[in-house]
């Protein structure tokens, strides 16, 4: 579950560098609608990744799935390569 891999202390730790917003869309609300036509979220659970200008890094991004704390860890350290490179 979601809990097993957020709870983790190095996922926890590497989470500081970023911003995480949660949204609840077990009942449809204004926040949630807007997410899913913005992003086009096809399934839950969803997980996305946003550069800090908004730029969707949909290569990274986990639907329908369970992410294990290796594997978010993976993607945080591709994020920050990625925020750190120059154009």
């Amino acid at each position: 579950s979601d809990l097993q891999t957020f709870s983790n202390t190095k996922v926890k730790e590497a989470l500081k560098d970023f911003t995480t917003i949660q949204i609840n869309c077990t009942t449809e609300t204004p926040a949630c609608k807007e997410a899913v036509e913005r992003y086009q979220v096809v399934g839950w659970p969803t997980i996305l990744f946003l550069t800090p200008d908004q730029k969707l890094q949909s290569d990274l991004s986990v639907i329908g799935g369970f992410v294990g704390p290796e594997r978010m860890l993976e993607i945080l350290n591709e994020l920050k390569n990625r925020s750190s490179m120059k154009p």
